[in-house]
């Protein structure tokens, strides 16, 4: 693989994803097998203007040039509200060859909406919401090539005793849908309901499960703004830097005593 100095730079339209450090050190916690680790370190650009609301989220396939290969993709889990964590490290390749490696990065939505493209958006006005979930009227959308519908927004009257005060009625909606684009996550950037009340959830979401808006008893319709930004995969080319491997006690390293 040919490769150059880091920072390296990769550009996808107005984004630049920048590669700035790759390291590998020797994972020797106790309890935990031994092996090398990967850190890489990486910063987002929009039209030129640093941003954080990109960050990576899967790592993988990492191959070297020699043909070793882990498969991935690496991920980080979730955090409490929904949205996939970076990984703070991976499996490392155990060679000092150059690495080429995927990084999937995700626009964390919901903070910053105007950054959405237009063809990411899907801006629904005065949305019914319905009695029960069938015969729900069809509401559907042309989006990166995929055809979306919405399954049905149907309300579910629960008894809610707010503390001191006398028990009321609000209406629990759902909002389901068919047809996402693959590897796509998806955030409401705005969900009003006729009565002015705002009921943006806060997070991202998968479409296999429920979208939840807790609403004005009485709401007839909702305005909502939905956004579907696709990851974007990035392929970088970098030689890793391994660090020394720590020189380890009688009873660290292989679990044997010295000799």
């Amino acid at each position: 693989f040919s490769t150059g100095p880091l920072p390296l730079t990769i550009h996808d339209g107005p984004m630049g994803f920048t590669l700035e450090s790759l390291r590998v050190s020797w994972d020797a916690w106790a309890g935990h097998p031994h092996r090398w680790v990967a850190h890489a370190a990486f910063k987002t650009t929009q039209s030129g203007r640093t941003t954080d609301t990109w960050r990576p989220i899967l790592i993988g396939p990492i191959t070297d040039a020699t043909g070793n290969q882990i498969a991935g993709p690496l991920d980080g889990g979730n955090d409490q509200y929904g949205f996939p964590k970076s990984p703070s490290s991976f499996d490392a390749l155990p060679t000092e060859e150059p690495w080429r490696f995927r990084v999937c990065f995700f626009h964390e939505a919901g903070f910053a909406p105007d950054e959405f493209a237009t063809n990411e958006v899907w801006h629904l006005r005065a949305l019914p919401i319905a009695s029960s979930k069938t015969n729900y009227p069809a509401t559907q959308t042309l989006l990166h090539g995929k055809r979306l519908r919405i399954e049905h927004l149907a309300a579910d009257r629960r008894h809610v005793a707010p503390p001191k005060s006398e028990a009321t009625d609000e209406v629990h909606a759902v909002l389901r849908f068919y047809g996402r684009p693959e590897r796509t996550y998806v955030a409401i950037l705005l969900a009003v309901d006729d009565r002015g009340r705002d009921v943006t959830p806060h997070g991202c979401f998968d479409l296999d499960a429920d979208i939840h808006f807790d609403l004005s008893p009485g709401a007839k319709t909702m305005d909502i703004d939905i956004a579907f930004a696709p990851v974007r995969s990035v392929w970088f080319t970098a030689r890793p830097t391994f660090e020394p491997k720590p020189r380890l006690g009688p009873r660290e390293g292989d679990g044997q005593n010295s000799q």
